[in-house]
């Protein structure tokens, strides 16, 4: 479920290492220079630095941190998290270097390499406030945030003052989210909906639909988007057909928009046919007709549930679990598709992917009685 995601910014010029360790007055002179954005002095420093030591390595990846924000070069990130690998190979145990390994991959955006380290250091027993702090910020890009909120716990019980500050207005933060969250959940009565699907009420909002009528409630979108499962006509399975898909193999795109439309006249809340549609037309008009009903249908599905296992988000076909994860979260790749029996709404089809930030996140989707039903006459 696509979530407001708190980003965090280290606003105290505090480096992975600073808080803990028994730097060189060098080092931590160097340390002052990056704090000031000083770029000139912080180059002195290094060309006349003398002997390689583990403290060499991390300035030169303080200098190359630096000189991307001054720059707005997003390649010397890159550059910070080589000088920290190469320090490493020469000096694999040096403390300094092991602990802003996480902080350079962080801010590089390697979200999942950064992680892989975390959990290594803390392994080791080697993890502090900072890398708290960036494990509960890649948490909360899983959306996992019971995980998030362990680690912000730490970072208030045994951080500094600036840590705590930070956490625990993060906390507040998720708090205010979650309560918001909660207010927007609106889960289909399905009962309900089934006896309302065939009633004049329904048709009225189907035309009202069709019309992109803005005077629609959230109530009226969900009971058409779950309502039109239940119709006897409704093809769960396919929304399309061979013959569409022959003319766009054949490029005759205007021909296939055409046939697309006049699925759609059938089938009004197919996100795959709104979707392919969007995807193909060049018409403003069109543009902007398929993408008010395809964004209302998908905040029905985002409001639906959390996508936990209590709480899945509800669809009514498998297609619209893809088109969800593609338009809402924008997903880099699905990783694993499976079948979970358990939850008060199992069986649940429970989708692992990568997201927007190249993480692996977890959702689970309710696929509404009458796909079930269907899928089962099939096999009978």
């Amino acid at each position: 479920m696509k979530r407001l995601v708190f980003l965090f910014c280290l606003l105290f010029g505090i480096t992975a290492a600073a808080q803990e360790l028994q730097n060189s007055a060098r080092y931590e002179h160097f340390i002052e220079l990056r704090n000031e954005s000083d770029t000139l002095r912080m180059k002195q420093m290094l060309d006349d630095w003398g002997a390689k030591d583990a403290e060499y390595y991390a300035a030169w990846s303080n200098y190359c941190s630096i000189m991307a924000e001054e720059t707005e070069d997003s390649s010397w990130l890159g550059l910070a998290v080589n000088w920290i690998k190469m320090g490493l190979e020469e000096y694999p145990d040096d403390v300094l270097l092991l602990l802003k390994r996480p902080q350079v991959l962080y801010d590089n955006e390697q979200y999942q390499e950064a992680l892989l380290v975390l959990q290594e250091l803390e392994e080791k027993g080697l993890d502090e406030a900072s890398c708290w702090f960036f494990s509960s910020s890649i948490y909360t890009m899983m959306n996992d945030r019971e995980r998030a909120r362990q680690y912000l716990r730490k970072m208030i019980q045994e951080g500094d003052e600036d840590y705590r500050a930070l956490a625990e207005e993060t906390l507040q933060a998720f708090d205010q989210d979650d309560h918001m969250i909660d207010s927007l959940i609106l889960v289909p009565d399905h009962a309900a909906i089934r006896k309302f699907a065939e009633t004049e009420d329904f048709q009225r909002l189907v035309t009202r639909f069709e019309a992109c009528d803005t005077t629609l409630t959230r109530e009226d979108v969900s009971n058409l988007y779950y309502g039109f499962a239940y119709k006897k006509d409704y093809n769960l399975v396919s929304s399309i057909n061979e013959s569409i898909q022959k003319l766009l193999e054949e490029d005759k795109v205007q021909e296939a928009i055409d046939a697309l439309q006049a699925k759609l006249k059938e089938y009004p809340v197919s996100l795959y046919l709104l979707v392919s549609i969007f995807n193909l037309t060049k018409d403003p008009a069109v543009i902007e007709t398929v993408a008010w009903k395809a964004q209302n249908l998908l905040i029905i599905i985002n409001n639906s549930g959390r996508g936990t296992v209590d709480s899945p988000l509800q669809v009514i076909c498998v297609n619209d679990e893809y088109l969800y994860l593609g338009q809402v979260e924008r997903m880099q790749g699905v990783k694993s598709q499976v079948l979970v029996e358990e939850g008060p709404l199992a069986p649940l089809d429970q989708m692992t992917f990568v997201n927007t930030y190249g993480l692996e996140q977890v959702l689970n989707f309710y696929l509404t009685p009458p796909y079930w039903e269907r899928l089962h006459s099939l096999f009978q």
